[in-house]
């Protein structure tokens, strides 16, 4: 919520946030997230975000039109450039200041 109301007071008319899908235990659209550490060694994923809670916390930074889509991007899985990328499932939340 931090990282998205300091680029909210930096944005005029539109913000877009896009994260990876992590699970589909609940719609996309549910406003959940949840600590989600995958490993003790694994500490760079802390957080399962749902695009829905995104959506919310853009609503409350004055951002009440929201959109959510889906999509894939290619990814090289723990940064290693060596390995080939493999399609990862995205997701992306749009807002727009109310007019």
């Amino acid at each position: 919520m931090g990282a998205l109301s300091e680029e909210a007071g930096r944005v005029r008319d539109t913000i877009v946030v896009t994260d990876l899908i992590q699970d589909r235990e609940a719609p996309l659209t549910s406003n959940i997230m949840r600590i989600s550490p995958l490993t003790r060694d694994e500490i760079s994923n802390w957080w399962t975000i749902y695009p829905g809670a995104v959506a919310k916390m853009l609503e409350r930074l004055g951002f009440p039109d929201t959109t959510i889509t889906e999509h894939t991007q290619k990814h090289h899985l723990g940064h290693k450039l060596e390995d080939e990328a493999v399609e990862m499932e995205m997701f992306t939340v749009v807002g727009r200041r109310a007019r």
